[in-house]
């Protein structure tokens, strides 16, 4: 499968806010107007399989530690950037409405803590790995899309 490269640190505030972006990946997925499936095949890296055994290691288990390969990484950094796009998107964001309560104050405090959880994702994975040829590469279409 590879050899681990990064660990995830999934306790506390690291796996709420992990677990919030794959939750809002997951969402957004089973919506098929969502640009969720569009975005994972225009990376063309990584399938719903790949991306489920992800997911349920950071929010099923519950491993305290989620060692990762960069094929992984890849996904994690992907899933938090995606997250980020759909709480800041119009069109993302009438699909997650109906899982808020009315008011949407909720909706706007996850948006602040992930926007801010992604901005640290981002910085600390592009400054660390960015010598990985398919790292670099996906990182850079992302950024460009």
């Amino acid at each position: 499968m590879g050899k681990n490269i990064f660990t995830l640190n999934n306790t506390g505030i690291h796996h709420d806010y992990s677990a919030m972006a794959f939750v809002t990946f997951e969402t957004l997925l089973h919506e098929q107007e969502s640009g969720a499936r569009g975005f994972m095949n225009s990376i063309g890296y990584f399938t719903d399989s790949d991306f489920h055994a992800l997911n349920k290691r950071i929010q099923i288990t519950g491993d305290k530690q989620v060692g990762m390969n960069e094929k992984q990484l890849i996904i994690f950094y992907s899933v938090v950037h995606f997250a980020c796009i759909a709480f800041v998107d119009e069109k993302e964001i009438k699909f997650l409405r109906p899982h808020f309560n009315p008011d949407l104050g909720d909706l706007l405090i996850m948006k602040e803590k992930l926007l801010q959880f992604g901005t640290v994702v981002s910085e600390k994975l592009r400054r660390e790995y960015s010598h990985l040829k398919d790292f670099n590469f996906v990182a850079e279409k992302i950024s460009i899309d």
